[in-house]
């Protein structure tokens, strides 16, 4: 019996005419507001950092604080600006 020694993984090919959609198996985990609030908090926490590590800080740690704050907050604003959005289009 042969092995097959290939490094590639073999993935079947979609049927012909249907489009690839990257979201179909992923299941739900939660709410919209979640997702930006982590993304918030991320992006903030790093902005922090950059700040931090440029000198706009004497305390590296205060700064990803401060920016994860922020992020947050700005988290919470868009969430609730995409809820409206959602809300006004039903």
């Amino acid at each position: 019996m042969a092995v097959d020694s290939s490094p590639y993984i073999y993935l079947p090919s979609r049927a012909p005419g249907t489009t690839y959609n990257p979201h179909a198996a992923l299941p739900h985990t939660g709410s919209i507001m979640s997702n930006f609030l982590v993304r918030g908090i991320l992006i903030g926490g790093a902005l922090g950092a950059f700040g931090g590590m440029l000198g706009l800080s004497d305390n590296l740690p205060r700064a990803v604080a401060i920016g994860m704050v922020g992020g947050f907050f700005a988290g919470l604003t868009l969430a609730r600006k995409h809820a409206k959005k959602q809300n006004n289009t039903k």
